[in-house]
């Protein structure tokens, strides 16, 4: 019988007061993804809506006990509601409608949430991810909600043409109504450990992005109750690691994996909460008779970490986790720098570096870890002791696992079109993620500037589609993978992507100084930047990516 669900209400909200100070009330529990939208996905959501389609229902849950989480977005505005609602499934929706109303821009925990601004084209009643194209979306959500400051901008920009546009999409949005699924809980079980597993239940049932891990601070609470002095340490560990490298970088699930396996617990024991809990007790009582053993192991745990995202940074650029497929990957480096005590990125050997960088890139493209995790992490931990980074056993323990040609007596080979397939489109999920995974190592080793004279970092850098987007559907390239092929696109500042906006490929390119472009593997013929030679341009583009891969994982690193 549940503990978790006393009752169920069905409702429906206007956006208006979706977008409103309602929103304040709404929470993201710790067991939710980031937000992984982008404008393109956003577009089609208000469309669907200006269209009067179904976008889904949104799951809440009202409890008066208190769940991990953070506000949907950062605000100072007072709860509207007498108990938080947690979201359950809804939050990439919830957040783009806030996105839409905020100009673009919002803040969680600090963290900033941007996607280029989307317009739309009264002439045509098209929508388009560009300022240029038409007007600016969320100035007509914002007339339509009263706001006199956004109808004086819209008098001011566009004269008369946006009249029509506020009641078509402004007035639209707003009234639009949005089903809403909320999950009751009266009593207060914020004290009571065992609903964790209800909780990871429910979400993994309603939200197929649910994780199995369960509430990371549930397993601390487990913890706090037997280790009330070190519970502290390691949050604040974590926290001074986190303000470092942002959007939790690296994320608790993993800090939990690796922390607590330092400290003698199998992946299994640490990532199900009643064998946690019954670890938990058997650590208590090795932590009565040397208090001190634990604590070196949980700085070096942290100290490990902090050295291979250091690495990470100065091989790759990457130090965001938008960039990786899974943080999972991270583990065996860490394992490997805490074996052999290594406290500092220069004190890694050369050869370490290359052993280290090629396991790291492959196994994350291949998503090593995306099933039988914690048995091939476990396997993989078990490999790791102190000397070289043992790549020949890690390489040895991939090939069995999954089906990879690439590995072949820990040597790689790598047949050309594994990494640069036809048509795949590389902004959705975590296929998407390796391939711009690889493309930001291989722009960064290349010292590829991002167009704006820094070089391409992760955290400095946004996808831009060299052919923009609205650019080949307004010239009949309609379909989505062909359109965010992986030769199709590259890693610019966020400024100047949006200057460019749905320019054509030939004028725009023309600006840029023929070593930025080099740099970033397009092609220098002129011929191949026009919209007729797209499907050319493609297949050159990809030839010079497959190159520097292939030097990426073979002549650099042998």
């Amino acid at each position: 019988m549940s503990v978790l669900v006393n009752d169920i209400s069905v409702d429906k909200k206007m956006l208006s007061e979706v977008m409103g100070d309602w929103s304040c009330a709404l929470r993201i529990p710790v067991i939710q993804r980031d937000f992984v939208w982008d404008a393109e996905d956003v577009k089609e959501l208000l469309d669907s809506i200006v269209s009067g389609y179904p976008i889904g229902s949104i799951i809440l849950w009202e409890t008066k006990g208190e769940f991990p989480s953070s506000s949907l977005i950062d605000t100072e505005k007072s709860l509207t509601t007498p108990v938080p609602l947690y979201v359950l499934d809804g939050q990439q929706r919830l957040t783009s409608l806030l996105l839409a109303k905020e100009g673009w821009k919002v803040k969680r925990s600090g963290r900033e949430i941007a996607i280029e601004s989307i317009s739309y084209n009264p002439s045509n009643k098209r929508f388009y991810i560009s300022e240029k194209r038409g007007i600016d979306v969320s100035l007509l959500i914002n007339a339509g909600l009263g706001v006199a400051t956004a109808l004086e901008e819209l008098k001011e920009r566009y004269h008369t043409e946006y009249k029509e546009a506020i009641d078509y999409v402004g007035r639209r949005i707003i009234k639009y109504q949005l089903p809403l699924y909320t999950i009751k809980t009266y009593a207060d079980i914020s004290n009571r450990p065992e609903v964790a597993n209800e909780i990871a239940e429910i979400f993994t049932r309603v939200n197929s992005a649910g994780v199995s891990l369960g509430n990371i601070q549930m397993f601390l609470s487990f913890f706090a109750a037997a280790f009330s002095d070190l519970k502290n340490e390691i949050v604040d560990r974590y926290q001074k690691l986190n303000t470092k490298y942002n959007e939790e970088f690296p994320s608790w699930e993993v800090v939990n994996r690796f922390v607590f396996s330092n400290l003698g617990m199998s992946q299994n024991q640490i990532t199900k909460i009643d064998s946690f809990r019954k670890a938990i007790e058997n650590l208590k009582k090795q932590y009565s008779k040397n208090k001190k053993k634990f604590r070196e192991s949980i700085k070096s745990s942290y100290t490990a970490m902090d050295v291979v995202l250091d690495y990470i940074f100065n091989e790759t650029g990457i130090c965001t986790s938008n960039r990786l497929p899974s943080q999972n990957t991270l583990l065996p480096l860490f394992k490997w720098a805490y074996e052999n005590e290594v406290t500092k990125y220069n004190e890694i050997s050369k050869r370490n570096r290359k052993l280290t960088l090629r396991w790291f890139v492959i196994a994350s493209f291949e998503g090593l870890y995306t099933s039988h995790t914690n048995r091939r992490i476990e396997q993989d931990l078990n490999s790791i002791a102190n000397g070289s980074f043992p790549a020949k056993s890690l390489f040895k323990n991939m090939k069995s696992e999954i089906n990879i040609a690439m590995v072949e007596k820990s040597e790689i080979t790598m047949p050309k079109g594994d990494y640069v397939k036809n048509c795949v489109d590389v902004t959705r999920g975590n296929t998407g993620r390796g391939y711009l995974m690889l493309l930001n190592t291989i722009l960064f080793r290349r010292n590829a500037s991002n167009w704006a004279g820094q070089r391409v970092k992760s955290n400095n850098t946004v996808v831009h589609h060299i052919f923009p987007r609205d650019y080949l559907r307004e010239n009949n390239v309609t379909d989505r993978n062909v359109i965010n092929d992986f030769a199709n696109i590259t890693l610019i500042d966020s400024g100047i992507n949006g200057e460019i906006g749905d320019n054509a490929t030939l004028d725009y390119l023309k600006g840029y100084d023929r070593k930025i472009l080099e740099n970033h593997f397009i092609p220098l013929d002129e011929d191949l930047w026009t919209i007729d030679n797209y499907e050319s341009f493609l297949v050159e583009r990809s030839k010079l990516l497959w190159k520097a891969l292939e030097r990426l994982l073979n002549r650099d690193l042998v």
